[in-house]
């Protein structure tokens, strides 16, 4: 965008006219052009020439009359401020008085001029213009964006505006005549020759990174766009320029890209080279050469260096001392950044007088800026960037706080990680190695685990069963009281314990004591339920036998007092059959002569039974022996203690 100096005298004047009488025209041109103002005068004597005109664009002014037959001036005037308010507006009228006059000024004219008067044209006209171009000079000065022109074949600079000139910390001066070359950074200079080639084949540019190199050396990123101002024969004589700052917006960027990189980073590495990545993400955004990022005890007192950049390491410092804890009293200036818990910028190290020296092999410092990261109360760690080569700024303090905020939460979100993953190795070692059987049941108590003894003790492999809700764990339909302790324990967030059993087709039932563990996050809250189950059926078995044992010598020693406190033998017998019908409880209970398989009859000589159970057989009467009580017998005789028949056990009771 170019300003001539001398932009009203020689530059060709472009004027819209309103006015539909020609001789009015003629005269208002004849008046211009005696005045010494070279114009190209557009003339549209309706309201649709008039829009044409002003769509058309380039024109400097417009003069109007204030009536004509199908149109006015005041609607001209209302359409020239809603399309392009920038462009002065003169009434020229042959309509007198005052009222005419004030009310155009008071609607926005620029000035009001008497076709009678038309002496006054030209310098109502000049006035306007100079106006117009003080605004243009002020709007292209203080513009937010940077504009440049510049010669197409020599390449200098012709003009710029001030935007341009504070940002790169020169006066307007001593940019204009110097070589386009001169304000861009080195380290672009070959994309910007090849930029200039485009352009100049092309007579156009878009949104074309670069770097501009600020008095103090330092980068200014920019996005260019260029276009052509041409000769009558089509060749490029200037460039029209506009730069764009997109430091902040490159360096959000750059931020937003390494918080994704490092994301995916974190994924596939440990912590240690989680965290140097980091640092050298850090190096990046800050133009920076070393790097480091140390933890800071709880105490507050002292500190862990814990790593520095890959450069850092492999051209800079030799004097690391990874995993050391290190004073924070006797560490240099950079623990400024926690005894003033904010951001330190050293942009002069050398003068600091309170530095204490670098140890040998450490890397000379020329500048630095240190942040902490401080979570509540406590910092947590501090992350530092040094030696940019020029000074640090608050853009750079700006961006490494939130650099330092991303290692901080990648690095707590890595530590869970690994501290989870150590847990889940301890449980997993433990349960894989315990002789219970343990499953874990997320909250919404479906198995997430199942430990391989229950594996085997199932008969089938835990995937079978993953992801299965409790009340569908046990197929056998036997779980409402396993699933109704689980459930308290989700609502409740306590622990319980129940005796549960499990049946296996083709085993025995397998009795468990059950402990139902309520398992919680960080913040206390429920998370699921971890079930260990011990087999007691060997505990059940044993105690079954001591209760039966028991059982039968409490038996032995009733039957023993029936025995020893019976007069006669007849009701010492009555008695023993009482005891034996109450000791299990049973319906009848009789003697039985001969027991002799191979007796041709039997009889029972004595029965007693529950009232409700009348007497089954007649006394002393002869019964034939028959197969299935021959059989009995045999068992009986061949046995060294009772027998028991029915379901359940191995012998089936003989009919009636």
């Amino acid at each position: 965008m170019e300003i001539p100096s001398n932009h009203i005298t020689e530059t060709l004047i472009h004027v819209l006219h309103l006015e539909d009488d020609p001789a009015d025209a003629k005269l208002v041109q004849a008046m211009l052009e005696e005045a010494g103002l070279a114009c190209r005068i557009t003339r549209a004597r309706t309201r649709d020439e008039f829009e044409t005109g002003i769509d058309h664009g380039g024109t400097d002014i417009i003069l109007s009359d204030l009536r004509l037959p199908t149109y006015d001036g005041m609607s001209a005037l209302g359409l020239a401020h809603e399309r392009c308010p920038e462009i002065p507006f003169i009434f020229v009228s042959g309509t007198t008085g005052e009222e005419a006059a004030i009310e155009a000024l008071t609607q926005g004219a620029t000035d009001y001029v008497l076709k009678h008067n038309l002496v006054r044209l030209a310098s109502a006209v000049q006035r306007a213009l100079k106006a117009s171009e003080a605004r243009y000079i002020d709007l292209y000065d203080n513009a937010p964006d940077m504009y440049v022109s510049a010669h197409a074949q020599t390449a200098f600079i012709t003009n710029c505006n001030q935007t341009l000139a504070d940002a790169l910390g020169y006066p307007k001066a001593e940019i204009i005549g110097r070589s386009v070359f001169d304000i861009y950074h080195p380290d672009c200079l070959d994309q910007v020759k090849q930029t200039r080639l485009e352009f100049l084949a092309r007579g156009e540019i878009h949104d074309r990174e670069l770097q501009l190199r600020k008095k103090d050396g330092s980068k200014l990123y920019v996005s260019l766009s260029a276009s052509a101002l041409r000769a009558r024969d089509g060749a490029i004589v200037s460039s029209r320029v506009i730069l764009r700052d997109i430091t902040e917006r490159r360096r959000n960027n750059m931020i937003n890209a390494a918080r994704i990189r490092l994301m995916q980073f974190a994924a596939t590495h440990c912590l240690d080279e989680l965290l140097e990545e980091t640092i050298n993400e850090a190096e990046k955004v800050t133009d920076s050469r070393i790097g480091f990022y140390h933890f800071v005890d709880d105490d507050q007192q002292s500190l862990t260096l814990q790593n520095w950049s890959t450069r850092t390491k492999a051209q800079f410092c030799k004097a690391l001392g990874k995993g050391l804890h290190y004073p924070i009293a006797q560490a240099g200036v950079w623990v400024d950044c926690v005894l003033q818990r904010k951001p330190v910028v050293h942009n002069d190290y050398i003068s600091l007088t309170h530095r204490k020296g670098l140890p040998e092999g450490h890397a000379a410092v020329v500048r630095e800026l240190v942040v902490p990261v401080l979570r509540g109360e406590k910092i947590k760690a501090i992350l530092g960037v040094g030696n940019k080569p020029t000074d640090y700024s608050q853009k750079d303090v700006e961006a490494l706080c939130l650099m330092a905020d991303l290692v901080w939460e990648i690095t707590e979100r890595k530590q869970a990680e690994t501290a989870l993953a150590a847990r889940e190795h301890e449980f997993r070692t433990l349960a894989e190695n315990l002789p219970d059987h343990i499953v874990r049941y997320d909250r919404e108590g479906r198995a997430v685990y199942i430990n391989p003894l229950l594996e085997k003790t199932l008969g089938l492999a835990a995937p079978d069963r993953i992801g299965m809700h409790i009340r569908e764990f046990h197929r056998d339909g036997n779980s409402e009281a396993y699933a109704k302790a689980v459930d308290d324990a989700l609502a409740s967030g306590e622990n319980g314990e129940i005796e549960d059993r499990i049946l296996v087709p083709g085993k025995e039932p397998i009795f468990y004591q059950l402990r139902i563990i309520a398992e919680r996050d960080e913040h206390g809250e429920v998370t699921g339920i971890l079930a260990i189950g011990r087999d007691i059926t060997e505990q059940k078995r044993a105690e079954q036998e001591r209760q039966a044992n028991l059982k039968f010598f409490e038996s032995m020693d009733r039957v023993n007092r029936a025995i020893q406190g019976a007069g006669d033998p007849q009701e010492m017998m009555k008695d023993v059959l009482d005891v034996v019908l109450s000791t299990f409880d049973g319906d009848r209970s009789y003697l039985m002569y001969p027991c002799d398989p191979n007796s041709p009859t039997w009889t029972s000589p004595m029965e007693r039974n529950k009232p409700e159970h009348p007497g089954a057989r007649v006394l002393e009467m002869e019964v034939p022996m028959d197969p299935q009580v021959a059989e009995t017998l045999r068992i009986l005789l061949a046995a060294d203690g009772p027998v028991a028949f029915g379901p359940g056990t191995p012998h089936a009771l003989p009919e009636d």
